[in-house]
């Protein structure tokens, strides 16, 4: 009776150890191209993780809260406020610059680009894929320090005056 079991476990065994590779295969991993200096500079993203509460100059109509979470290679932020909306953010691992994809409520989208090695202390091109006459190609400046961020950019007001902005951001 005792060589039986044993034999049955042998092939348990077996199957088992064979099956340890597959389900680590099967894990979801950041990329397949990131390297770890690729995985370091995704990272420096995940510091804006969190809830943040928002003031804009000019003041916005509406209290705006902002809410950042890691999903899978993009830290999604999520705007609530005078002109809602949501930007996924990531570094860009091919050609080693973080990129900011923007979708507002009211269809509105723009691409921001740096390549500065931290994205929170640097100045970000804005492209407007949806060129109208009336954009603006700001850049805009983000700061950090500490629990908060700060976006300096220009923006045209009612008259079409090109205007500074800013928005400073504490982490709730």
């Amino acid at each position: 009776m005792k060589p039986k079991v044993i034999v049955a476990a042998i092939p348990l065994a077996v199957l088992l150890t064979l099956m340890i590779p597959l389900t680590a295969i099967a894990q979801p991993t950041a990329s397949p191209v990131y390297t770890a200096a690729d995985d370091e500079q995704f990272a420096k993203l995940l510091a804006a993780v969190g809830t943040w509460n928002c003031k804009y100059t000019p003041a916005s109509r509406v209290p705006d809260v902002m809410t950042v979470a890691q999903r899978g290679n993009w830290v999604v932020f999520s705007e609530t406020g005078s002109n809602p909306g949501i930007t996924f953010e990531r570094w860009n691992p091919s050609q080693k610059l973080y990129v900011a994809n923007t979708i507002a409520n009211d269809g509105e989208t723009f691409i921001q680009t740096t390549t500065s090695r931290d994205p929170f202390n640097a100045t970000w091109k804005t492209v407007w894929p949806t060129a109208l006459p009336e954009r603006l190609n700001p850049n805009i400046t983000f700061s950090m320090s500490g629990y908060t961020m700060t976006a300096k950019y220009e923006y045209l007001d009612p008259n079409g005056n090109p205007t500074p902005g800013e928005s400073v951001c504490t982490k709730a």
